[in-house]
């Protein structure tokens, strides 16, 4: 009788059949499209608008009469604090391709309602909290609106745009918006210190350091550049998009007020078309500065180079004894182009 044969395990060709591992799956992390390479350090200078500011510097003071000198431009780096404290809030939207039409008009708010909490007899200080506290919660609910139902940042800021200017419209009507008398609680927020710098200088030096670190070194900074370079992904990897959001609107309405409250407290007087030019100067500062429309990048140091560049250019205009409306003309012209380029380069891609 034969042997019986053993069966061999069949193959294909030279291969085995490969073993079945039991071992458990690592799971796949998904990583936002590149944001950590747009990410700056704290401190990280953006480089063109730095050079933009000191060529339009060295320009105006070759140029213009008078533009090299103390009065110009302490005013210059007066009106800058204004404008740099709400482009930076306007920036950190940007960043999260997200606007706010409505920063001048709580802005104006804000000032008009210092004014009015301090004439009825209100404490300045306190005045002052209820006012940044209001603007904040202004913010976030910008920011839930946008977030949480998914409405276009744009149609919901609009809306909070025309709700403040109709406040401050009916404001005006039953109080003065001029400041009576002066307290000493005002020197936080008045015009000179150390022989001719402003105070509002100051804070503004204060809050973009701030935000500078924040950017840079905090989570809410990464999750402010993820958020921007890819929502989806971020929200994926675990970062809370809604809430960045929120407290980013919320920012950007409380550092309005602030521009707002110093203001009021520096002129003594408050008018409703007072911040109309201001969202657009924030938000043409922020361009220039280097953050772009389909944010993911841009850094404080630009931003603020960004402002320097705009009221350098409106100051050298009032010294050559130019018409203020060619200033505002020419933001309004300045981002309608770059809307424009943002336009077409989304089209053709």
């Amino acid at each position: 009788m034969s042997e019986p044969r053993t069966k061999m395990p069949t193959t294909m060709g030279s291969e085995t059949a490969p073993a079945v591992s039991n071992a458990t799956p690592k799971p796949t992390v998904l990583h936002t499209t590149g944001y950590s390479s747009f990410k700056p350090g704290p401190f990280s200078m953006a480089w063109p608008g730095f050079w933009g500011a000191v060529v339009c510097f060295a320009v105006f003071s070759i140029l213009i009469e008078g533009f090299f000198s103390a009065d110009v431009l302490s005013n210059v780096l007066l009106v800058s604090a204004r404008l740099g404290v709400v482009a930076t809030g306007v920036g950190l939207l940007l960043i999260q391709r997200e606007f706010d039409l409505s920063v001048g008009a709580v802005f104006t708010l804000a000032g008009g309602m210092t004014i009015v909490g301090i004439n009825i007899g209100l404490i300045p200080g306190f005045t002052i909290a209820a006012v940044l506290t209001g603007a904040g919660i202004i913010g976030a609910l910008n920011g839930y609106l946008v977030a949480r139902l998914k409405l276009h940042s744009l149609l919901v800021t609009f809306v909070t745009m025309l709700a403040c200017h109709a406040a401050v419209v009916g404001l005006g009507q039953y109080h003065q918006m001029q400041l009576s008398g002066y307290s000493r609680s005002f020197g936080l927020f008045d015009f000179w210190v150390l022989g001719g710098i402003p105070v509002s200088v100051i804070w503004m030096v204060l809050l973009v350091l701030l935000a500078a670190l924040g950017l840079g070194w905090t989570r809410l900074g990464n999750w402010i550049y993820a958020t921007g370079a890819d929502p989806q992904a971020a929200r994926e990897m675990g970062v809370p998009v809604t809430s960045v959001r929120l407290q980013s609107f919320a920012i950007a309405s409380a550092l309005a007020a602030l521009a707002g409250v110093m203001s009021s407290v520096q002129t003594g007087h408050m008018v409703p078309k007072m911040g109309d030019i201001l969202v657009f100067e924030a938000l043409l500062a922020a361009l220039v500065g280097g953050v772009p429309l389909r944010g993911g990048r841009g850094t404080v140091s630009g931003i603020i180079c960004g402002v320097l560049i705009l009221k350098m250019s409106q100051q050298a205009l009032l010294t050559a004894g130019g018409d203020p409306v060619w200033y505002r003309a020419g933001v309004m012209v300045a981002l309608a182009v770059i809307m424009l380029r943002f336009l077409m380069r989304s089209q053709e891609a």
